[in-house]
Formats: structure tokens, C-alpha cells, sequence
């Protein structure tokens, strides 16, 4: 291994590590600089985005990570598919979220229609992005592939913001600019860059792989994207439910709350989600050739490695929660000290039992990951939504603590029964490695 090599993990590391704090910081400027109810529009408006944006991509971005693993004799055409693919997702897309802010744009206090406008255009950048971030990742570039993914777009958006206050007051439609900009630039590098690195690293194996066609592409591959894709958008809106449920039964404020308390209860996970970066392409290599028994010791280590490390932020945010919201945020936050806690439990519990969604994607489980997601979405549409119109955000992120553990449970037993694939912390291994 070449020094760079050895200098890509601590890379992706730095990139994903500076990603999760754009995002967090993102979260204290609008917070601080909004106050709750136009903060909570916000972060509906920032949420939605994400999840259309989610569908646009048609599960090409996991395809990709397949594909650079391994999956593929013809990289560079497959890649070329997967953009092309995008953009019909993107267009079908944009049409979706016209339809949906036309709809909920009553429930959506201090959003215009120019804002709104200009939000639903940045799904397309925020689609492309995270597709050749998942290019890049795949094909060696971990550090710019997760920053492509996950940081580039809040950290201009901060950039935006922050110039802005410095010459005015800030307004919710001047943060739904810095958004919608911020995604376009991001885009405006990242889709270069992975058709680059797909230049550099792709050889045509054989003629016959250059010249398979695009209905023998989509007629092995459309199912499986479909299912990483219903699967990815299930998880990443189950993930937010919370937030869409408030946001129906309750005020933009405990949007607000609950929005503060997940992004700090995220910092419980850094490790772990900083690990998604250089596991992934790991992970489904490692499947890909059959060696389950290096696959499982790295889901060991890594699950030690990220418990380990949620430890002391874990009785911090327990602990002394109310204070340290309120001097994140200001005092208008407090009432989200109690959701705070109780994500603060599901972050660290979700820890210990592993990177469930990744390996149920990459270890060809995608049905199953659908199934389970659609068991949690019911779950949420059953009970979920009551509880929270009766208990507010308190009650949402109490159902949100039981449903999302309970999920990672069912998918462990899965992996481990149909894969032989151990996600969990079981017995402490040398920690490095």
C-alpha cells in the first residue's frame, strides 16, 4: 500500500468529519438567526428537498458503489448510464415537488412562491451531487466523494448566510437562496470531478461488456435500483418522520425543536457515520469476493470503535441538555432538551448494533431493507402519528427512540441469518486496523 493510499481513510475521515459539522453549524446559524418559526419552515423546506432529491437519484448512487466494486466490467458506459438515469429521476422529480408545495404551501408560514420556486430547482444539483459523490467514493476518491455527498452544499450555504448577515437582517427567503445556490455550485464541481475519476480508473474489460445495451443495463439493474432507492428513501424520510409529523399535527416550532435535537443527538454517531465513507466501498468489496469472515471482523471493529467514542458525548448530552442547547441555540430552544435526550439513547443504541442500512444494500438485501422500512413507515402512519398530535415533539421523539432501534434489531437478525453478516459489537477486537 502507497502512502497515499494509507492517506485516503484519514482523508474521508477529515472530509465526512468537516461534512457532519457544516450541517450542524447550518443548523445553528438558521436557528439562531430565524428564531423557531421560521427556522422550522426552513428545515421542512431543507428536509423535503433532501428526500425528493433522494427519489431523483433512482438508486443510482448505491448502483454506482456496487458497480466500482466490483459488479462491473465497464465502468465508465455504466457510469454514463447512471447520470443519464438521474436526470430522468430529476425531472420526474421537480414535477413531484411542484405538485407538493402546491399543496402544502398554506401550512408553510413566510415561504413565497419565487422561494419555493427556487427551492424545488435545487433538487436537481442536490441529486447529481450525491450520485457523483457515490462515484467518487467508489472509484478511490473517499475524501471529495463525501464532501461532494454531504459538505460542500451547507458549508457554502453557512459561507452564504453568514456574508449576508454581516450587510442585513436575515429573512427565511434569503436562507432558501443560500440553499438553492449553494446546492447548484456544489453540483457545478462535483459532476466533473466523478467523470474524471471514472476516466482514470475504468477500462473496458472485454467488447462485449462496452457493447451491452441500455435496456440489457436496466433490465438487470432497474429492479435492484428501484429497491435501493425505495429503501433509501423510506429510511432517510423515517429518519426525519418526526419532523413531517410535527410539521402536519403541530407548529413550525417543534419542527423547529426536534430539528436542533436531531442534529446535536447526530454528533452521538460521528464516528460511525464518519466510517460510511471508507467502509462502504470496503463493505462491498469484501461481500463481493465472499471473504464474510474479514467482512464481519470489520463490522466488529468498527462497531467498538464508534461505541467507544459515543460514550462521553452520550452522558453529556444526557446530562446536561437544556444548557447546552440553549447556548448552542439560544433560549428559545430549551423545549427541546427532553427530545434531545431521548435521540441522545437512540443515537448511541444505533451505534452499537452497526451499519444495519449500509450492508443491507450493499449485501443484496435491498427487498428486505424495503420490507422493514415499510413495516416502520406503517408503524408511524398506525401510531406515530397519533401519539405525536397527542404529546407534540416529545411524543414523536419518544416513538421515533423505540420504531428506529427496533428497525436496526430486525435488520441485524436479517443480515445475520440470510447473510452471515455481523453488524453488531460482539467480542472487543484490536481496536485499530
Amino acid at each position: 500500500m502507497t502512502d497515499g493510499q494509507r492517506g485516503r481513510p484519514l482523508h474521508a475521515i477529515l472530509a465526512r468529519g468537516g461534512s457532519i459539522f457544516a450541517s450542524f453549524l447550518l443548523a445553528v446559524v438558521v436557528a439562531r438567526m430565524l428564531g423557531p418559526t421560521d427556522a422550522g419552515t426552513f428545515f421542512v423546506v431543507f428536509t423535503s428537498l433532501a428526500v425528493l432529491a433522494t427519489f431523483a437519484r433512482l438508486g443510482s448512487d448505491n448502483l454506482a458503489l456496487k458497480l466500482s466494486g466490483g459488479a462491473s466490467v465497464a465502468l465508465r458506459l455504466d457510469s454514463v448510464r447512471l447520470l443519464w438515469i438521474c436526470a430522468v429521476g430529476s425531472v420526474i422529480s421537480v414535477a413531484v415537488a411542484i405538485v407538493a408545495f402546491s399543496i402544502a404551501f398554506r401550512l408553510l408560514p413566510g415561504l413565497g412562491i419565487s422561494a419555493a420556486l427556487l427551492a424545488v430547482s435545487a433538487i436537481i444539483p442536490q441529486a447529481y451531487s450525491v450520485l457523483s459523490g457515490a462515484i467518487l467514493r467508489g472509484n478511490g476518491r473517499l475524501a471529495s466523494g463525501t464532501f461532494a455527498e454531504l459538505g460542500s452544499m451547507p458549508a457554502l450555504a453557512v459561507a452564504i448566510l453568514l456574508t449576508k448577515a454581516m450587510l442585513s437582517e436575515l429573512s427565511l427567503t434569503d436562507a432558501i437562496i443560500a440553499l438553492s445556490v449553494s446546492s447548484w455550485l456544489t453540483a457545478a464541481w462535483a459532476i466533473p470531478a466523478a467523470i474524471r475519476s471514472v476516466r482514470i480508473v475504468s477500462t473496458e474489460a472485454t467488447a462485449g461488456a462496452s457493447s451491452q445495451s441500455i435496456h440489457d443495463f436496466l433490465k438487470r439493474y432497474l429492479g435492484r435500483m428501484i429497491a435501493m432507492m425505495g429503501t433509501s428513501l423510506l429510511f432517510y424520510f423515517l429518519t426525519w418522520a418526526p419532523l413531517f409529523v410535527l410539521f402536519l399535527t403541530s407548529s413550525p416550532d417543534d419542527v423547529a425543536f426536534f430539528t436542533v435535537a436531531a442534529r446535536l443527538a447526530a454528533f452521538i454517531g460521528l464516528v460511525s457515520t464518519i466510517q460510511v465513507s471508507y467502509l462502504a466501498p470496503a463493505f462491498a468489496r469484501l461481500y463481493h469476493r465472499s471473504e464474510l469472515q474479514v467482512l464481519n471482523d470489520l463490522c466488529n471493529r468498527s462497531a467498538w470503535q464508534a461505541g467507544i467514542a459515543a460514550v462521553v458525548p452520550t452522558v453529556v448530552f444526557v446530562v446536561a441538555s437544556q444548557p447546552l442547547l440553549e447556548l448552542l441555540y439560544g433560549a428559545g430552544f430549551s423545549n427541546a432538551a427532553v427530545p434531545l435526550v431521548l435521540l441522545t439513547i437512540a443515537a448511541f443504541l444505533n451505534v452499537v448494533i452497526g451499519q444495519v442500512n449500509q450492508l443491507m444494500l450493499l449485501c443484496e438485501l435491498e427487498r428486505t431493507a424495503l420490507i422493514l422500512n415499510l413495516v416502520w413507515l406503517a408503524a408511524w402512519l398506525a401510531a406515530g402519528l397519533w401519539l405525536s398530535s397527542l404529546g407534540g415533539v416529545v411524543a414523536a421523539s419518544g416513538f421515533a427512540l423505540v420504531s428506529g432501534v427496533l428497525y436496526s434489531v430486525l435488520a441485524a437478525r436479517q443480515l445475520a441469518k440470510s447473510r452471515g453478516v455481523y453488524s453488531f459489537l460482539r467480542k472487543m477486537p484490536p481496536l485499530m486496523g
